[in-house]
């Protein structure tokens, strides 16, 4: 072993670069440029293509496991399932029946009070009393008080005291200057 290293002449700091590694560099720097584009696409289309497989195998695996999934429940929990969810919205339906009907039942009770009013106000204009009831029916009396009396209480809130945008003056409004040149003669 000691005749190979012998034949070899070593400097004093060693042997910085040595020939296959400068080969080595040279050729793979040569190739880089000579192919470098053709590498880049070729490892873009590698990950596109990589990520495209990548989605196709989970989907595929997905609905492998559904499948599976399937096979695994009882046709009589199923349906079972299905006839709970259709009782429950039947419950709700006839619910909704329920208060649909309540509804118009009230509407009808309303027109019907509304036409009773009308006739009373008819007979009375037939009689001479007026056409319109000038008296307010108790009820009507009571709400229009309590809802005049709450608004009477409050007075207006007003911005400024000594503001009314109809005054015009004291804001900082805009006023075109007066056009200049032509006389407005005709």
């Amino acid at each position: 072993m000691s005749e190979i290293f012998e034949d070899r002449e070593l400097t004093e700091d060693g042997n910085t670069t040595p020939e296959s590694v400068s080969y080595g560099l040279s050729t793979a720097s040569e190739f880089i440029s000579n192919y470098g584009w053709f590498i880049l696409f070729g490892v873009i289309g590698l990950v596109f293509i990589n990520n495209w497989l990548d989605s196709r195998l989970q989907g595929w695996k997905k609905q492998r496991t559904q499948e599976s999934n399937l096979n695994k429940y009882n046709a009589n929990e199923v349906l079972e399932r299905q006839e709970a969810m259709e009782r429950a919205r039947q419950r709700l339906q006839a619910k909704y029946d329920a208060e649909a009907e309540e509804y118009l039942q009230k509407q009808k009770e309303k027109e019907e009070e509304k036409r009773k009013d009308e006739i009373e106000d008819w007979e009375r204009h037939q009689k001479g009393l007026g056409y319109k009831s000038k008296k307010k029916s108790s009820e009507e009396a009571d709400e229009t008080e309590a809802r005049g009396a709450s608004r009477e209480d409050k007075p207006k809130k007003k911005l400024r005291a000594d503001y009314n945008p109809l005054w015009g003056g004291q804001g900082s409004g805009f006023r075109p200057a007066p056009r200049r040149g032509f006389s407005g003669g005709g």
